[in-house]
């Protein structure tokens, strides 16, 4: 009966490990959490963009128009040809995306540990100038 004397205070000190673990680290989705204020990502730097990325990725539609994208979004901080784009682990996007509006956000700590040193929202366009997609990458 040893054992079962021990198995609470290893349950509880197993869980302030994890409650420390998680303050510690913040394991917290860094993108996730702001709502979406269109004036502070248009004028903001990325580490205002960065907790209100999902939410600002939400608004995008597919096949929204780039003007909207624009008016929604304000200008990308850089643009590229992405005619080869197949998006993620190499399956096709049902319409090909020429062109990616890349909007950066913040490289903070909870960025970095989630693997994300430059995050950015991308905005995948067609040839028309579409939404084919929208996500949150980096390197």
């Amino acid at each position: 009966m040893k054992t079962a004397r021990w198995t609470l205070p290893v349950a509880i000190a197993i869980g302030a490990l994890a409650l420390l673990a998680w303050g510690v680290l913040d394991l917290r989705d860094p993108f996730d959490d702001a709502p979406f204020d269109r004036a502070a990502w248009v004028s903001g730097p990325p580490a205002v963009r960065t907790p209100m990325a999902r939410a600002a990725a939400s608004r995008l539609e597919r096949a929204m128009a780039e003007s909207e994208v624009l008016r929604l979004l304000g200008p990308p901080d850089s643009e590229k040809q992405t005619r080869s784009y197949s998006g993620h682990f190499g399956e096709p996007f049902p319409s090909a995306a020429s062109r990616t509006l890349r909007y950066d956000l913040d490289s903070g700590a909870r960025t970095s540990l989630m693997g994300l040193d430059d995050p950015f929202l991308y905005v995948h366009l067609n040839d028309a100038g579409l939404v084919v997609h929208a996500e949150i990458g980096g390197g």
